[in-house]
């Protein structure tokens, strides 16, 4: 049997610290989800002011002390769960970039509004989270940054589009996503704004900005004579 050097016996032992490291971040990992998750539960069930740290520690599983370890605050806890929705519809978005831009619009639609991929519950959090941001810096700077990616996107799209006369993708991107995000939240308070169809006028005006839209207007070109382009100037 081989000897074993002092110098082999140092690295099994770095090796197994090294282990050991990551197993503590599996662990702290698991552990913020679950707490998150146990925030989610009870911003729907009672609301986020509602919900005091002792309430969020217990629906975790954990004492107060337990759960200030993993965040600093409770609306640390709210900054995590909101990066982790947004970030989850964004990249799944993104996914479908190389799509055609008529086929992009109804992926999103359908995506967002169609109650599989992005539940209606989501509404509920979108507005606590906004009513936070508010007075919560933080929270606030995170909205800006994922508001910039969505614009965006869409931006993208309509930069691949004929779009409106006139229009700029910019533009377009802009007044898309304020469209999105105004029927996210009148949809939970209009009761005839359902999601199917908050759904269907969301597709319904991207696509007529886009320019792909039966209805688009389209550049007026000069109207045809024989095969040559009248002249409208008056003749003398």
């Amino acid at each position: 049997m081989l000897s074993q050097s002092p110098g082999n016996g140092s690295t099994r032992a770095r090796a197994v610290r090294g282990v050991d490291r990551a197993s503590d971040r599996t662990s702290a990992r698991a552990r913020r989800t679950a707490i998150a998750s146990a925030l989610q539960r009870a911003m729907l069930e009672k609301g986020f002011s509602s919900t005091s740290l002792s309430d969020l520690a217990r629906a975790a599983g954990m004492s107060v002390s337990h759960l200030l370890y993993y965040f600093p605050s409770k609306e640390a806890v709210l900054e995590h769960l909101n990066t982790a929705i947004t970030d989850q519809i964004a990249n799944d978005l993104v996914a479908h970039r190389g799509d055609p831009p008529a086929q992009q619009i109804n992926n999103l639609v359908d995506y967002y509004f169609g109650g599989r991929a992005v539940p209606s519950s989501y509404r509920k959090l979108l507005l606590q989270q906004m009513a936070v941001a508010t007075h919560d810096p933080a929270l606030r700077n995170r909205g800006k940054q994922q508001a910039a990616r969505v614009v965006g996107y869409l931006e993208d799209l309509f930069r691949l589009s004929p779009r409106l006369p006139g229009l700029s993708a910019q533009d377009a991107g802009v007044i898309a996503g304020s469209l999105w995000m105004g029927l996210t939240v009148n949809s939970f308070f209009l009761d005839r704004l359902t999601s199917r169809r908050a759904r269907e006028l969301l597709r319904r005006a991207m696509l007529y900005l886009a320019g792909l839209d039966e209805m688009t207007p389209r550049s007026k070109k000069p109207a045809r004579t024989n095969g040559r382009a009248s002249d409208s100037r008056p003749r003398v």
